[in-house]
């Protein structure tokens, strides 16, 4: 027959045992979180250095471009898709000679739309090559 001091005895073991597992599940999840911590931190440093070499691939081949253009090898048009910081100014220019081409099939070239057209590309070529001229001088 169990007496009221084996009962507490036992129940002090029962009481040391759950506190042994409750540290040990404690540490464990600590670990686990580090070890997480540590992965996703690892990860970062992979993305980042991936975005790295991207930049320098895009540095690498914005500077042949440059040198390209500089030399007159390429026309800004043509350089411009390479180059960052210009795309919107190849769009405008694009969405004008777009609409310059389908005016053309209905009007003369001495109709104001046409001429308004024309000076719209011009202006926006002009400001292609100093935007391209003005990256250029900075990436060289």
């Amino acid at each position: 027959m169990e007496t009221k001091g084996d009962s507490e005895q036992r129940s002090i073991q029962n009481s040391g045992s759950v506190l042994r597992l409750r540290r040990l599940v404690g540490q464990a999840a600590v670990v686990v979180s580090v070890g997480i911590a540590s992965y996703a931190a690892g990860f970062a440093i992979a993305k980042q250095e991936s975005d790295s070499k991207a930049n320098i691939q895009q540095l690498k081949l914005q500077a042949k471009l440059c040198r390209k253009f500089n030399r007159g090898e390429v026309e800004a048009q043509d350089a411009a898709g390479g180059i960052s910081g210009v795309h919107d100014i190849l769009a405008d220019l694009q969405t004008v000679q777009v609409e310059l081409a389908k005016k053309r099939l209905v009007f003369v070239e001495e109709q104001p739309t046409i001429v308004k057209l024309k000076s719209q590309e011009a202006a926006l070529k002009s400001l292609l090559k100093q935007r391209i001229n003005g990256i250029c001088n900075v990436v060289n």
